[in-house]
């Protein structure tokens, strides 16, 4: 049992501490001659605990990975709600949103309400249009108003093609 199970084959840290507890368990059961009902029944209980415990660390972790195999590709508009040319990216964004739907994350921040988003994306003109790799990694930069046809162009020239509806 023990080979079975390690931190890179479940990927969750604290699977040796619930290893280390079951295989105490185990060794007991291995070093005592004879257990009486009362004994018996409390380690079978530790132990259908500390599975269920096990599989819930099993599930979290699957979760987790399925979580990163699903990441998008993310298309990031920072404006302002205000902004002559922001406000013209509104239907645009609607349009990415609604035919990229699951293939591609469409976001807003207005960087007049959030001041920190301009400084962390480094925005120096509104609005300004982001696409990022599924891993996060910055791809394109678009300052201005951009239809949604020349967004598209843009990112399949990157290798990212959107504009047919799937």
């Amino acid at each position: 049992m023990a080979s079975k199970f390690n931190d890179e084959t479940v990927g969750m840290k604290g699977l040796n501490q619930v290893k280390d507890v079951v295989l105490e368990k185990e060794n007991s059961f291995n070093n005592v001659k004879v257990l009486n009902n009362k004994s018996m029944f409390k380690t079978i209980v530790i132990l259908i605990s500390f599975i269920f415990i096990f599989a819930g660390l099993l599930s979290a972790a699957d979760k987790v990975s399925t979580e990163k195999k699903k990441q998008l590709p993310r298309f990031l508009d920072l404006g302002a709600d205000k902004c002559v040319a922001c406000k013209a990216m509104v239907p645009v964004l609607e349009k990415l949103k609604k035919e990229c739907e699951g293939r591609l994350k469409v976001e807003f921040i207005d960087v007049w309400k959030d001041n920190t988003a301009g400084k962390k994306y480094k925005i120096n003109s509104i609005p300004t249009q982001i696409f990022f790799s599924p891993e996060g990694k910055e791809l394109w930069r678009h300052v201005g108003f951009i239809s949604v046809e020349d967004i598209y162009k843009e990112l399949k020239s990157l290798g990212y093609d959107f504009s047919s509806k799937k």
